[in-house]
């Protein structure tokens, strides 16, 4: 979610409180002199390019001239715009809010969010414990916010039976790459666990520490067998859960100097 998009949400709520004759008149307000004289050419706005600007490409000219008309006229405050013409993106906790209030105006009840494969996604950078754990803190914006505002629920719907696979294939890439030890492995679970359990006290909820038990549930048979398939493995499910829970008891007995 770039930050600009927040913009053009403030941007449509006073265009519907002023109406677009005024909106549109201090929109196309000229600029000031900034010390280079006077720009010799100021788009003019109306209702069709402001709606083709709002859905351009992020960094293309169209939105990026009214992002800037609008810091001119309305939204001084406004800092989404960098020198390199760049845009910002919202924190995902805000953005996932933006998102959210954006789709009740659309008239739905809910978000759903169907993620796959973030295993693997994290697993390409596994040699770098931080950023893995800086990661698996933002994934957890999707299921605790930190601002109790969002308008409607956002629901997330991860295929677990898949992540056998991905935890399956990370385990055998880890062991082909001298950077990454156990013991650092380790530490970063270890990292993301306990920041975990201490947002669960926090929230009245159970807390889960590290080691943890990887357990199966039988609707998972099929889409497991077909995610192994695909990955080329021959595990069945029960030898999956088996040789993840000794993976995870192999790790646990790893230490680093930290822990």
């Amino acid at each position: 979610m770039y930050l600009g998009e927040t913009l053009f949400e403030d941007a449509r709520q006073l265009r519907r409180k002023f109406g677009d004759a005024a909106f549109f008149e201090n929109l196309n307000q000229q600029g000031g002199d900034d010390g280079w004289g006077k720009s010799s050419y100021e788009k003019r706005w109306d209702v069709t390019s402001l709606e083709d600007a709002m859905q351009a490409a992020p960094g293309s000219d169209p939105r990026s001239q009214l992002i800037s008309a609008l810091q001119r006229t309305y939204f001084s405050s406004y800092a989404t715009q960098a020198e390199s013409n760049t845009e910002a993106f919202l924190p995902l906790d805000k953005g996932l809010q933006v998102v959210a209030r954006h789709a009740k105006s659309l008239g739905y009840d809910a978000v759903l969010l169907f993620l796959d494969e973030l295993v693997l996604w994290l697993a390409g950078r596994a040699a770098d414990p931080e950023f893995v754990h800086q990661e698996v803190q933002k994934l957890v914006n999707l299921v605790e916010s930190q601002d109790s505002r969002r308008e409607i629920p956002i629901i997330s719907f991860v295929a677990r039976q898949r992540d056998l696979v991905d935890l399956l294939l990370l385990r055998d890439l880890l062991a082909s790459d001298i950077a990454t030890t156990d013991a650092d492995l380790r530490a970063a679970c270890q990292a993301v666990f306990d920041t975990r359990a201490a947002d669960a006290e926090q929230l009245g909820l159970v807390p889960r520490h590290w080691p943890p038990v990887v357990q199966s549930h039988p609707h998972w048979l099929d889409d497991y067998a077909r995610a192994a398939g695909d990955a080329g493995l021959n595990a069945t499910l029960d030898d999956a859960i088996a040789e993840l829970n000794d993976w995870i008891d192999k790790l646990d007995a790893a230490r680093s100097d930290d822990f």
